[in-house]
């Protein structure tokens, strides 16, 4: 009996510290790299960072409000235009950096007559905050998975339970 009851609590651990570092890995970061905006009837606003030749960022920015609609605008370091976007509602996208240097993203209103809430969604592969989430995330269900193996290991067998009824 000792052994089952050993087994449920190893099991019972190991699962909340599964979904404990799924909430932090996917979660919790996520909460890190999003922001609202408020853009006004016709205006514009600009986020910008650095990436290295080859790194990719991800992301999507949803719009709420007026006609529903936005521009994205990504400019690469020399100020060239590599990506323009229009979306209505939600749009999910992201692009690799060709050069080295800081890339803009423009985030345009396109209701001339009302204001707008721009929700943005993009991930820097330089945002240290955001990796280290990821990286105790993940870890923490790396771990969760030995726990949850060791508690399957300490099941009682049914060979051993008949073992115990004779």
């Amino acid at each position: 009996m000792k052994r089952k009851a050993t087994a449920l609590v190893l099991l019972s651990i190991g699962l909340v510290l599964f979904v404990l570092g799924f909430f932090v890995a996917f979660y919790l970061r996520r909460g890190l790299e999003k922001g609202f905006y408020a853009v006004k009837a016709g205006a514009s606003f600009e986020l910008s960072w650095y990436l290295e030749e080859g790194d990719r960022t991800e992301g999507y920015f949803n719009v709420s409000g007026g006609n529903g609609q936005a521009n994205l605008i990504v400019k690469n370091p020399s100020g060239k235009i590599i990506d323009n976007w229009t979306a209505v509602g939600r749009y999910d996208n992201g692009f690799s950096a060709q050069d080295t240097g800081t890339y803009t993203m423009i985030f345009r209103n396109l209701d001339n007559f009302h204001d707008q809430t721009i929700y943005v969604g993009f991930l820097s592969p330089y945002d240290t905050i955001i990796s280290i989430y990821l990286k105790a995330g993940l870890s923490m269900m790396i771990g969760s998975m030995a726990v949850l193996l060791l508690g399957i290991l300490t099941l009682p067998s049914k060979k051993s339970n008949r073992v115990r009824a004779r």
